[in-house]
């Protein structure tokens, strides 16, 4: 899967998670915390999708808002896992 792709894909998990469609349309470095996009409870309910969506298991050490902060530190933690 080429980065463009996944960035929809992600994009469109989050749009479903938050119920924002705004998200759809995010750059990949806009901060989703300062945008109100994500909060505490949102990274839980996102690291449950993708744990179903990519069938991949989000380790501890990786649970840190740094790799949720923005489209593209999601997509780096995906194709780490």
């Amino acid at each position: 899967m080429t980065t463009t792709e996944q960035l929809a894909d992600l994009r469109r998990l989050l749009a479903d998670v938050t119920g924002r469609a705004e998200v759809l349309d995010l750059d990949v470095g806009t901060d989703l915390f300062g945008a109100g996009i994500l909060d505490s409870f949102g990274i839980i309910a996102v690291i449950g999708a993708l744990e179903d969506e990519w069938e991949v298991l989000v380790p501890d050490e990786d649970l840190v808002p740094d790799n949720f902060w923005t489209l593209t530190a999601l997509d780096s933690l995906v194709r780490r896992l």
